[in-house]
């Protein structure tokens, strides 16, 4: 097993991740690592950015994971900043 360390900020470093979006962004960043099974060591979301620390094994290509978690990041930051706009 091995043990990486991301941080994911949004754009503009905007402070979006309150109330409902940060609970919600937590359930589905579990959610996808479930699926593809890594775990999550611990989480820490801020207004503007996320730092995950995830145990994933070997067998799993963390470049091929990374994009799933990724996507499920940009989706809900893109949202809200639209509708900032």
């Amino acid at each position: 097993m091995i043990e990486c360390y991301f941080v994911w900020v949004t754009r503009y470093h905007k402070k979006v991740l309150v109330g409902e979006l940060e609970t919600r962004m937590r359930e589905l960043v579990c959610e996808v690592c479930s699926i593809i099974e890594i775990g999550i060591l611990s989480d820490n979301a801020c207004a503007e950015h996320v730092r995950v620390l995830l145990l994933y094994p070997l067998n799993v290509l963390l470049s091929k994971a990374m994009p799933y978690i990724e996507g499920v990041w940009l989706k809900l930051t893109s949202a809200v900043s639209a509708a900032d706009v």
